[in-house]
């Protein structure tokens, strides 16, 4: 709609200097206007419709993704695996909804949702913190060495 008002100014006389400042425009924005407006009518300047790629989920599913990451365990969904990372929320996305997204596909998703990965904002009341350092110091060399010898990983 701006541009066809700064058009039409120009048209009933107003210098296009003065135009460009009171619109806050680019200095040859309003010549590239009057152009168009010149060679296929003023209608032209209309806004065409964006191109791009369509929303793959509606504004309901994303609501429903919330519910599922805020609501419940991924266990819950029958998953082995407490937390909630991409790959599984786009498993539910693909088992639910039928739409094959990527793991950053569903990061950007969880993003305008709201979600973003945190840390826990305290440590459990019930850690025993004398029980945890002996674990630390005692078992844990011992299931390290347990894991090496047989290739394994630990996670």
């Amino acid at each position: 709609m701006i541009r066809k008002l700064a058009v039409q100014r120009v048209l009933d006389g107003a210098p296009a200097a003065d135009v460009t400042r009171s619109f806050g425009l680019g200095k040859t924005t309003i010549f590239t206007w009057l152009k168009i407006a010149r060679e296929k009518g003023i209608n032209a300047l209309y806004p065409k419709a964006r191109t791009g790629r369509n929303r793959t989920l509606s504004y309901l599913e994303g609501q429903e993704i919330k519910h599922w990451v805020i609501g419940r365990d991924p266990r819950q969904h029958g998953f082995d695996f407490g937390l909630w990372p991409r790959q599984i929320v786009a498993d539910l996305i693909r088992e639910r909804f039928g739409v094959e997204l990527s793991p950053s596909g569903v990061g950007n998703i969880l993003r305008c949702l709201g979600l973003t990965p945190r840390k826990p904002l305290r440590r459990a009341y019930e850690r025993d913190e004398e029980a945890v350092q002996k674990w630390v110091a005692e078992v844990y060399p011992k299931v390290k060495k347990c894991t090496k010898n047989k290739g394994a990983e630990i996670f």
